[in-house]
């Protein structure tokens, strides 16, 4: 039986920027009845929340493992991971949505990195 990755917080600093937002897509599906009322149900049990995401690597190292653990742990983003929430410090299974992610280097001698991404979460 394998293991859930779990994601590198000791090697990855969250940006925690003004208007950090967690979106709840509450998956309602209609029933409209004959009065013309409409009442909604839900069609999960579990909602997905989605959080676009900051991560600092200070290091070109930090960097190089986070492209690693993205290609080999995920499987190119295919897999879920263990997540801590920085709220509630809770670990949630979690996926980057489409396993897409940006780095960008925040200096010119391109030892520190940006890992931007969009996280989605079950809860």
């Amino acid at each position: 039986m394998s293991m859930t990755p779990t994601f590198p917080h000791d090697r990855l600093t969250l940006i925690f920027e003004r208007g950090y937002t967690v979106e709840p897509d509450p998956r309602l599906a209609p029933i409209e009845f004959e009065d013309g009322y409409t009442a909604y149900r839900p069609t999960a049990s579990r909602v997905p929340h989605r959080r676009k995401l900051k991560y600092r690597a200070c290091t070109k190292a930090d960097a190089q493992f986070f492209r690693e653990w993205h290609r080999t742990e995920l499987r190119q983003g295919a897999f879920f991971f263990l997540w801590r929430d920085p709220v509630s410090s809770e670990y949630r299974r979690a996926r980057i949505m489409g396993g897409a992610y940006q780095m960008t280097a925040s200096n010119s001698r391109l030892d520190a990195w940006i890992i931007e991404f969009e996280l989605s979460t079950l809860e």
